[in-house]
């Protein structure tokens, strides 16, 4: 797959002089106006955000039960 790395803008609607900039791969086919489907439109994409989600989802249970149990958070071990 051929692609480019570019740099995308957001600016916020509530707040006009918020700006949050991302790093962003894409295959160099994709168009300006093709950017706001392309995240929702593949299987491929779809996988690796649910794939991600399930990952989060996963650490923040074991954190829990950890708390509760009272033994520190993983994020905090050494």
């Amino acid at each position: 797959m051929d692609g480019d790395i570019g740099l995308l803008a957001r600016r916020s609607i509530s707040d006009t002089d918020e700006i949050a900039y991302y790093v962003c791969y894409g295959p160099r086919r994709s168009s300006l106006a093709g950017l706001d489907h392309y995240q929702v439109r593949s299987w491929r994409a779809w996988y690796a955000r649910i794939t991600l989600s399930m990952l989060a989802h996963a650490w923040l249970v074991v954190s829990r039960a950890l708390v509760i149990k009272g033994e520190p958070a993983p994020a905090n071990q050494a």
